[in-house]
């Protein structure tokens, strides 16, 4: 492989072969003596010869001996400061996913409870019509789930302690005439912030407040 270079003193081109490169060398223009370092450097995008810098030279551009063409050599990236930039945007975007996990499940549940207890009243008030129709009057929660009209969850659900889904319901029936119903989270504020109502009169929802049945 020849190797292309330039003498240090004269700037004359010299072509080495490839033994005579990193050992002692006369330019046979001014018989100047140096020690042409090896660098394989770039093939010339134009015409394909190797680049290599003047020895002990460090140039911010390269000129191609053969055709002449000048190259800029790249610049050290800092990879450091890009580390640490990549390490400070992980780091930022893993605070907002962490936040967003801490705070979604809680207001993910309290929205699935309280879509539960509002179905549950809507189930206990339709139950209660068909119970009517049977009996002639309107039924318990036991009652109503005897006669598979409402689910064991809805009939058990009748205390804090044994609620479901984060609510508890209650069921008053005053001599079969007339019934109400209401669903309260067991927990205000963390199983569910909605409270719901309903009676024989028709159905009225209340949210976010302490349960007033609309006359």
């Amino acid at each position: 492989m020849v190797v292309k270079v330039k003498c240090p003193k004269c700037e004359k081109p010299l072509s080495l072969k490839a033994r005579q490169v990193n050992s002692l060398f006369r330019c046979r223009f001014c018989s100047h003596l140096f020690v042409p370092v090896h660098d394989p450097g770039v093939p010339c995008p134009r015409c394909g010869s190797v680049i290599v810098a003047p020895s002990g030279e460090v140039m911010p551009r390269v000129t191609c001996l053969s055709c002449g063409l000048v190259l800029r050599k790249r610049r050290r990236t800092r990879t450091w400061f890009v580390a640490v930039i990549a390490v400070a945007a992980v780091a930022f975007f893993a605070v907002l996913i962490a936040a967003h996990l801490v705070t979604t499940p809680s207001r993910y549940r309290m929205l699935r409870n309280q879509t539960w207890a509002k179905n549950a009243v809507r189930m206990v008030a339709e139950a209660q019509e068909v119970y009517d129709k049977r009996h002639g009057e309107y039924g318990t929660l036991d009652e109503l789930h005897s006669e598979g009209l409402i689910s064991l969850r809805v009939a058990s659900a009748t205390s804090p302690q044994t609620a479901r889904n984060g609510y508890y319901l209650t069921l008053e029936v005053e001599y079969g005439d007339t019934w109400t119903i209401e669903a309260k989270p067991a927990e205000e504020g963390v199983t569910g912030t909605a409270s719901y109502y309903a009676d024989s009169s028709g159905m009225s929802i209340i949210m976010d407040g302490p349960i007033e049945p609309q006359k």
